[in-house]
Protein backbone atom coordinates (compact mmCIF):
# COMPACT_ATOMS: atom_id res chain seq x y z
CA UNK A 1 0.00 0.00 0.00
CA UNK A 2 1.66 3.53 -0.59
CA UNK A 3 0.71 7.03 0.73
CA UNK A 4 1.16 10.39 -0.25
CA UNK A 5 2.43 12.30 1.93
CA UNK A 6 0.33 14.92 3.67
CA UNK A 7 1.32 18.84 2.62
CA UNK A 8 3.22 20.14 6.09
CA UNK A 9 1.00 22.84 7.77
CA UNK A 10 -2.05 21.15 7.04
CA UNK A 11 -4.85 20.38 9.40
CA UNK A 12 -4.60 16.70 10.00
CA UNK A 13 -7.23 14.52 7.16
CA UNK A 14 -8.49 11.50 7.53
CA UNK A 15 -6.07 8.85 7.98
CA UNK A 16 -6.93 7.09 4.98
CA UNK A 17 -7.00 10.28 2.26
CA UNK A 18 -3.08 9.43 1.30
CA UNK A 19 -3.89 6.05 0.57
CA UNK A 20 -3.21 4.68 -3.15
CA UNK A 21 -3.48 1.43 -4.88
CA UNK A 22 0.01 -0.62 -5.66
CA UNK A 23 -0.20 1.31 -9.34
CA UNK A 24 0.12 4.29 -7.91
CA UNK A 25 -3.73 5.22 -8.58
CA UNK A 26 -5.26 7.72 -6.29
CA UNK A 27 -8.97 7.18 -4.56
CA UNK A 28 -11.86 8.06 -7.13
CA UNK A 29 -13.41 11.04 -6.38
CA UNK A 30 -16.56 9.47 -5.00
CA UNK A 31 -15.04 7.30 -2.54
CA UNK A 32 -12.95 10.55 -0.50
CA UNK A 33 -16.30 13.18 -1.11
CA UNK A 34 -18.78 9.74 0.86
CA UNK A 35 -15.88 8.79 3.04
CA UNK A 36 -15.81 12.31 4.06
CA UNK A 37 -19.54 12.58 4.48
CA UNK A 38 -19.75 9.98 6.42
CA UNK A 39 -17.28 11.10 8.61
CA UNK A 40 -18.74 14.22 9.40
CA UNK A 41 -22.28 12.75 9.92
CA UNK A 42 -21.10 10.36 12.46
CA UNK A 43 -19.44 12.95 14.41
CA UNK A 44 -22.58 15.08 14.27
CA UNK A 45 -24.87 12.43 15.48
CA UNK A 46 -22.38 11.42 18.23
CA UNK A 47 -22.00 14.70 19.05
CA UNK A 48 -25.81 15.38 19.17
CA UNK A 49 -26.72 12.25 20.87
CA UNK A 50 -24.43 12.57 23.41
CA UNK A 51 -25.68 16.14 23.71
CA UNK A 52 -29.07 15.20 24.12
CA UNK A 53 -28.69 11.96 26.36
CA UNK A 54 -26.23 14.56 28.71
CA UNK A 55 -28.94 16.84 28.74
CA UNK A 56 -31.61 14.08 30.16
CA UNK A 57 -29.07 13.05 32.46
CA UNK A 58 -28.44 16.88 34.36
CA UNK A 59 -32.39 17.88 33.72
CA UNK A 60 -33.43 14.73 35.82
CA UNK A 61 -31.35 14.69 38.39
CA UNK A 62 -31.77 18.53 38.95
CA UNK A 63 -35.56 17.35 39.90
CA UNK A 64 -34.80 15.74 43.07
CA UNK A 65 -31.95 18.39 43.69
CA UNK A 66 -34.20 21.22 43.35
CA UNK A 67 -37.20 19.79 45.88
CA UNK A 68 -34.33 19.12 48.62
CA UNK A 69 -33.07 22.27 48.12
CA UNK A 70 -36.72 24.04 48.63
CA UNK A 71 -36.28 25.78 44.84
CA UNK A 72 -39.54 27.35 44.00
CA UNK A 73 -41.77 24.41 42.33
CA UNK A 74 -41.71 25.87 38.70
CA UNK A 75 -37.74 25.01 38.77
CA UNK A 76 -38.50 21.44 39.19
CA UNK A 77 -41.54 21.75 36.68
CA UNK A 78 -39.47 23.16 33.99
CA UNK A 79 -36.18 20.77 34.74
CA UNK A 80 -38.77 17.96 34.40
CA UNK A 81 -39.92 19.32 31.23
CA UNK A 82 -36.60 20.31 29.91
CA UNK A 83 -36.07 16.38 30.25
CA UNK A 84 -39.24 15.67 28.42
CA UNK A 85 -38.83 17.50 25.71
CA UNK A 86 -35.24 16.26 25.25
CA UNK A 87 -36.60 12.69 25.41
CA UNK A 88 -38.74 13.62 22.91
CA UNK A 89 -36.07 15.11 20.62
CA UNK A 90 -34.01 12.31 21.04
CA UNK A 91 -37.16 9.94 20.09
CA UNK A 92 -38.10 12.13 17.08
CA UNK A 93 -34.42 12.39 15.85
CA UNK A 94 -33.04 9.02 16.79
CA UNK A 95 -29.65 10.53 16.33
CA UNK A 96 -28.06 7.58 18.24
CA UNK A 97 -29.49 4.91 15.24
CA UNK A 98 -27.85 7.54 13.07
CA UNK A 99 -24.65 7.44 14.49
CA UNK A 100 -24.40 3.69 14.60
CA UNK A 101 -25.85 3.71 11.07
CA UNK A 102 -23.27 6.44 9.91
CA UNK A 103 -19.88 4.26 11.86
CA UNK A 104 -20.87 1.15 10.08
CA UNK A 105 -21.00 2.70 6.48
CA UNK A 106 -17.86 4.71 7.68
CA UNK A 107 -16.15 1.19 8.70
CA UNK A 108 -17.13 -0.46 5.40
CA UNK A 109 -15.90 2.08 3.19
CA UNK A 110 -12.39 2.44 5.22
CA UNK A 111 -12.17 -1.29 4.74
CA UNK A 112 -12.68 -1.06 1.03
CA UNK A 113 -10.43 1.56 0.64
CA UNK A 114 -7.48 -0.52 2.52
CA UNK A 115 -8.30 -3.21 0.36
CA UNK A 116 -8.04 -0.75 -2.60
CA UNK A 117 -4.72 0.16 -0.85
CA UNK A 118 -3.01 -3.37 -0.75
CA UNK A 119 -4.63 -4.16 -4.21
CA UNK A 120 -5.99 -7.13 -3.15
CA UNK A 121 -9.10 -9.45 -3.93
CA UNK A 122 -11.33 -7.74 -6.60
CA UNK A 123 -8.55 -4.96 -6.59
CA UNK A 124 -5.74 -6.79 -7.62
CA UNK A 125 -6.09 -5.46 -11.44
CA UNK A 126 -5.21 -2.06 -11.66
CA UNK A 127 -6.71 -0.83 -14.65
CA UNK A 128 -10.09 -1.54 -12.85
CA UNK A 129 -9.68 -1.26 -9.39
CA UNK A 130 -10.42 2.09 -9.17
CA UNK A 131 -13.96 1.77 -11.06
CA UNK A 132 -14.54 -1.54 -8.89
CA UNK A 133 -13.97 0.75 -5.08
CA UNK A 134 -16.01 3.25 -6.57
CA UNK A 135 -18.76 1.33 -7.30
CA UNK A 136 -18.61 -0.92 -4.35
CA UNK A 137 -18.77 2.36 -2.60
CA UNK A 138 -21.79 3.70 -3.97
CA UNK A 139 -22.75 0.00 -3.13
CA UNK A 140 -22.12 0.84 0.71
CA UNK A 141 -23.96 4.40 0.48
CA UNK A 142 -27.05 2.58 -1.57
CA UNK A 143 -27.59 0.18 1.01
CA UNK A 144 -27.10 2.54 4.13
CA UNK A 145 -29.63 5.09 2.85
CA UNK A 146 -32.27 1.99 2.09
CA UNK A 147 -31.62 1.38 5.82
CA UNK A 148 -32.60 4.83 6.66
CA UNK A 149 -35.53 5.21 4.76
CA UNK A 150 -36.86 1.80 5.95
CA UNK A 151 -36.21 3.60 9.65
CA UNK A 152 -38.11 7.07 8.84
CA UNK A 153 -41.01 4.72 6.96
CA UNK A 154 -40.94 2.56 10.09
CA UNK A 155 -41.42 5.73 12.37
CA UNK A 156 -43.85 7.05 9.97
CA UNK A 157 -45.84 3.84 10.15
CA UNK A 158 -45.88 3.62 13.88
CA UNK A 159 -47.45 7.43 14.04
CA UNK A 160 -50.17 7.00 11.78
CA UNK A 161 -50.96 3.59 13.97
CA UNK A 162 -51.62 5.23 17.34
Amino acid sequence: MTTNPQPAGRRKELWWLTIQHPGNISLPVNVVERGRWYHRQLRSARIKSHAVDTSILVFTAGVPFAVAAHAPSWVSALLGALAAVDTGLRQIFAWQKDWTSFAVASGQIEAEIVRFGYGIGEYQDASTAAGRLAERVEDITAAETGTWVQRVNEARRDENDR
